[in-house]
């Protein structure tokens, strides 16, 4: 009886033993195709607390938080800094202008997807007379906030149209301090770079003292900087 039991027993911790293995191994390798489960707090730099940016996040914080994701919205000056903060690891995600990132930008992050379209818009004073870009040259222009997108792009354009610091005077204004500039004669034209749904878009089109500048030469600005497909990322 002795010899039968412990038989018995030694069988048994085989089978346990080997169904024990085959359990481990198959963790490990589910482990190795599922990854590791998604962090439970997740930090995204935005743009301005009231611009567009912020209030997208703000939703997608609403959304994460049904599922005990916290995210954490960092807001900023816009796309340049949020560049830089991903780069450094200080974010997690950013809400990024198209064509804002460098080609070493390219090759060490991930673009997710384009979420929504963003034309340039280019605001003067009613009665300036204004036809091209090249033609802002000796003006007061604002050229949005420095470390944002708009601020890229308003340079990179205006330099190609042959625009300068050097014979112009570009102005660092955020979005917010559009109207007021040009209501007021402060500057003679504005960059913004936004949908057409953004608060400020809608009140300055309404605006009879302020003009939607009409570039003459739109489809040419896009052939040289084909990067900026005006979508945010």
């Amino acid at each position: 009886m002795t010899k039968r039991f412990s038989t018995g027993v030694v069988e048994f911790a085989r089978i346990w033993g080997v169904l024990t293995a085959v359990v481990v191994v198959g963790l490990v390798a589910t482990y190795q195709y599922v990854g590791a489960p998604p962090p439970r707090v997740i930090r995204m730099a935005t743009g301005a607390d009231n611009g567009a940016y912020h209030a997208f996040a703000q939703q997608y914080a609403r959304l994460l938080a049904r599922d005990g994701i916290v995210l954490e919205v960092v807001p900023t000056a816009g796309s340049v800094e949020n560049l830089a903060l991903l780069r450094n690891g200080d974010v997690t995600l950013a809400l990024v202008q198209g064509g804002s990132a460098t080609s070493e930008d390219r090759e060490h992050l991930q673009s997710l997807g384009s979420l929504f379209l963003e034309p340039v818009w280019v605001f003067t004073r009613a009665d300036a007379a204004i036809q091209r870009l090249s033609a802002l040259n000796g003006t007061r222009v604002s050229v949005g906030a420095i470390g944002s997108g708009t601020h890229l792009l308003a340079t990179q354009l205006l330099a190609a149209s042959g625009v300068t610091e050097a014979n112009a005077t570009l102005i660092d204004h955020d979005a917010s301090e559009v109207r007021h500039v040009l209501s007021h004669g402060d500057v003679d034209a504005a960059f913004l770079v936004a949908s057409p749904q953004a608060p400020v878009i809608q009140d300055l089109v309404q605006q009879p003292a302020i003009a939607l500048f009409d570039v003459e030469r739109a489809a040419a600005y896009s052939r040289v900087f084909p990067s900026h497909a005006g979508r945010a990322q």
